[in-house]
């Protein structure tokens, strides 16, 4: 009797390996037969599961986006905490998910590689970068009018932020010998200059 694949499930771990193959190659050197290979399968079989290369990207670059959305609303949510509290947990946050995942290595380099071609990845990640950024403009806002934060420019901080994730993440892939605790401790100097 054949086995029953669980279709949702196998292209799950296939798009598992996909992403390993893609943190150790890096998204441009990475071929169809590198993750087939990787996942002990044929290309046709591959095939069965996803269109090409970009498709298993894609799939892998939501399930990692899809997480981490989840984890910020839970910070977001989090009504214990204060808003510069939420906003050093998201960094923290963002941090984490490079250490665990590298996604966000993965999304930077395709971006500055691809930047300036017009393809529908370059608008997801896009697409993304304004996500967390608006999360940051939402958690700035409620601080304000919560008297927590002093008035700034929302969207210039909310940039900075933004930046100052990107940035440390390029900086710990760069360079491993960089203290992570000791960065967020610089974080927070710089975060509790917000305060009111």
């Amino acid at each position: 009797m054949p086995k029953i694949v669980d279709y949702e499930e196998r292209k799950r771990e296939i798009a598992k390996v996909a992403k390993e193959v893609f943190l150790k190659k890096g998204y441009h050197k990475t071929k169809l037969s590198d993750i087939s290979m990787e996942c002990g399968i044929g290309r046709t079989t591959l095939y069965q599961y996803f269109k090409n290369k970009d498709d298993i990207f894609y799939f892998t670059m939501h399930q990692a986006i899809d997480e981490l959305k989840k984890n910020l609303k839970n910070i977001i949510n989090a009504q214990e905490k204060s808003f510069l509290e939420k906003i050093k947990l998201i960094i923290l946050e963002l941090i984490r998910e490079y250490e665990n995942n590298n996604m966000i290595v993965i999304l930077t380099e395709l971006w500055l590689i691809l930047r300036r071609e017009r393809i529908e990845v370059i608008e997801k990640i896009k697409e993304r970068a304004i996500e967390l950024r608006k999360v940051f403009e939402y958690l700035l806002k409620e601080g304000i009018k919560a008297k927590e934060i002093k008035p700034i420019d929302i969207k210039s901080m909310s940039n900075t932020l933004y930046a100052l994730v990107e940035s440390l993440v390029i900086q710990l892939s760069l360079h491993k010998e960089i203290n992570i605790q000791q960065q967020f401790k610089s974080i927070d100097i710089l975060i509790d200059g917000l305060k009111i």
